[in-house]
Parts: C-alpha cells; sequence; structure tokens
C-alpha cells in the first residue's frame, strides 16, 4: 500500500526464513491503476461578446493518469425555473482553453471545469476547478410590445407601449416616432428608460397618426409594430 497512482514500479521476491534470505527471483514490472486526477487550476474567463465566453486553465498538477479530457461546466445564474448545467468537452490533454458560444445575452453565468482520465471501465473525472461568474455582453434589445395609441384632446394622442421581452443590457432611453398616415409629416422623442408613455402634442385635429417606438441600450434595436389613432375632433 502506499503506492502512487499510475506510476511503474518493478517488483522482487525473496525468500526468506530462518537459515538467511534465498536468491531474488526474476525482476516484475507492473504499473499501478489509473485514478482520478486532481482539479484544473486558474481558471479564468472573459468575455468576447454578448453570446459567447472564452475559458482558459492551468492543467492537473496531479494528473493521476492520462488525461483523457477536460470537461467545461457552465450554467446560469439565478435564472428562475432554469437550472440546467450545460457542458463541452475538450479532448486534447494538451489544449488547456475553450470557446463558450451559443449564451443567452446579457445573461451571468457560473463556469468550472473538470479533467477526467480514463479508466478500463469509465472515465474518471476530478474534483471541480475554482468557479467563475461572469455576464456576457450587452447586445440591442428586441422591439417594444403592446403599443397603443388614442386621442387626449384635438391636439394630443398619448402613447403607451410595454418593454422589450428581451432587453439584452441595460435600456437607456426609448424614441417615439409619430407620423400622420397622408402626409408622412413625422415627430420624434426620446422617452426615459424607466417610462413606457408620452403625450404627443401640438397634432393636427381630427386627424389619423401612426406610431411606433424603440428601445436604446448600446444601440438602437428593432421597432416595435405600428399603431394607428386619431385626434378628437376641433371646434
Amino acid at each position: 500500500t502506499g503506492l502512487q497512482p499510475h506510476t511503474l514500479y518493478v517488483v522482487r521476491i525473496v525468500p526468506v526464513n530462518r537459515r538467511g534470505r534465498a536468491a531474488s527471483g526474476y525482476p516484475v514490472r507492473v504499473s499501478t491503476a489509473v485514478t482520478y486526477p486532481s482539479s484544473p487550476r486558474n481558471l479564468k474567463v472573459t468575455v468576447t461578446s454578448s453570446t459567447s465566453l472564452f475559458a482558459s486553465w492551468v492543467k492537473s498538477e496531479t494528473p493521476n493518469g492520462p488525461i483523457d479530457a477536460y470537461n467545461v461546466y457552465f450554467q446560469i445564474v439565478d435564472a428562475a425555473g432554469e437550472r440546467v448545467v450545460m457542458s463541452l468537452q475538450i479532448t486534447d490533454m494538451f489544449v488547456t482553453s475553450a470557446n463558450i458560444t451559443g449564451l443567452k445575452k446579457f445573461t451571468m453565468y457560473k463556469v468550472s471545469v473538470r479533467a477526467a482520465n480514463k479508466a478500463i471501465t469509465a472515465s474518471l473525472e476530478g474534483p471541480t476547478s475554482n468557479f467563475v461568474e461572469i455576464q456576457t455582453a450587452q447586445d440591442v434589445p428586441s422591439a417594444p410590445v403592446s403599443l397603443s395609441i388614442g386621442a387626449v384632446d384635438d391636439t394630443s394622442l398619448h402613447v403607451t407601449w410595454l418593454p422589450p421581452l428581451a432587453p439584452n443590457g441595460i435600456i437607456m432611453f426609448y424614441q417615439v416616432f409619430i407620423a400622420e398616415s397622408v402626409t408622412s409629416v413625422s415627430a420624434t422623442q426620446n422617452i426615459s428608460a424607466n417610462a413606457t408613455k408620452t403625450v404627443i402634442k401640438g397634432l393636427t385635429a381630427y386627424t389619423t397618426y401612426t406610431a411606433i417606438v424603440r428601445a436604446f441600450t448600446i444601440d438602437f434595436g428593432n421597432f416595435s409594430l405600428p399603431a394607428d389613432g386619431s385626434t378628437d375632433e376641433g371646434f
């Protein structure tokens, strides 16, 4: 007992009795079995885009056998109802980095890596590296939804909407466009991010207008579906 895993030893059998020690037999070379590798070290993760991360690490200090693969694990942090742990496998023992792609935009992930040795009957996965929590980058938002428009009086319309279902970042402001359906004379308003309504004034009485709205994070996202509304009849 007390031997090192995955290590070649030379064994000799020497008969001994009361009269002394006999000549040893022929040496036998034998290796101890592969076992679990130690954890990869110094995991670092950087953001490469709104949907990808780059992970790198230092190989296991005590492999205890030939490294068969590095398994990179990642999951969304604090996602309501979503606790799925995803993974990718690096099968080249000399590669100690991985591109993690296909992620959700502007989302926090927890990343770790484990080394695995291949035994005769199974893959022996060692302990987990340090964990890294990191957020993917911002991107443009999806379109605001549920846009509606209605009359306030004969020269004003109120416009309301709901935030994008996928903001993909921190919304800085909304931009509302309104135009006459016939003459295409338009007005534009920038609205604070914490507001989802506005009143457009100075319009023509008893006139139909079309409104659209979009949100801004690092850039503008798509426009909402248009909505039509008419000012009241003037006196």
